[in-house]
């Protein structure tokens, strides 16, 4: 079956055939679509499956045409819908991205790293009557309401959650107001007697001034 030129559609042998863009040409048919300048195949540029000189390439065209749109109203009005979108969608990914990043500071096991750093470092708050050392976060982070453990070697061991050290005179170092109904309060220099060690940090004991017993944090007393 004979092959039919691209320009000219008539058959093209194969000493004069140039196969180019899915067809083929006559050498001298090979030309540009526009101004007929004779192409080879190291010079022409094809668009739509035809032969286009540089100076003719319709794809500059377009994007010069592309260029002259933006500079209009209306072109600026697309812009201007287009930045929006983009500004919306950035938003409701960022938003996602940050409830996924609260959700994951309620993960129980961040909330035992927290406890174990807190432990390990010395610094906490006792949150209600659960015994727990916790954290609080404020608006722009993490912060710590911080009570500094005094003299931690003065006070025997506790042993774990459950255990109990000798029962015995202590004597308050600094002043202290409960903060809920198992607690007691007192003042520097009151004596607490009986005084028990029952968790990490806490113990039981009797005010001698006032005669209350409960709760006392182990870091407000020494052992006399």
């Amino acid at each position: 079956m004979s092959k039919r030129c691209g320009g000219c559609e008539k058959t093209v042998y194969p000493a004069e055939e140039l196969k180019c863009l899915d067809r083929s040409w006559h050498k001298s048919c090979f030309k540009c679509s526009e101004c007929g300048m004779t192409l080879n195949l190291k010079n022409y540029i094809g668009f739509e499956k035809k032969p286009y000189c540089n100076a003719h390439n319709p794809s500059k065209r377009l994007q010069a045409a592309q260029v002259s749109l933006s500079d209009t109203p209306e072109g600026r009005r697309l812009q201007g819908i287009t930045k929006l979108n983009s500004q919306a969608e950035y938003r409701r990914e960022f938003e996602q991205q940050k409830g996924q990043m609260i959700s994951t500071v309620d993960d129980p096991s961040m909330m035992m790293a927290k406890q174990a750093s807190m432990n390990a470092s010395g610094y906490g708050y006792r949150s209600g009557s659960t015994g727990q050392w916790e954290a609080e976060n404020d608006a722009e982070g993490e912060s710590y309401q911080a009570t500094p453990y005094a003299n931690p070697g003065a006070l025997p061991s506790s042993g774990g959650r459950g255990s109990q050290s000798t029962q015995g005179l202590y004597r308050a170092i600094y002043d202290y107001d409960a903060q809920d109904q198992e607690e007691v309060s007192f003042r520097e220099g009151e004596i607490i007697e009986n005084f028990t060690i029952i968790d990490e940090g806490w113990g039981t004991g009797t005010v001698q001034s006032t005669g209350q017993n409960g709760m006392i944090p182990s870091n407000y007393v020494e052992q006399m």
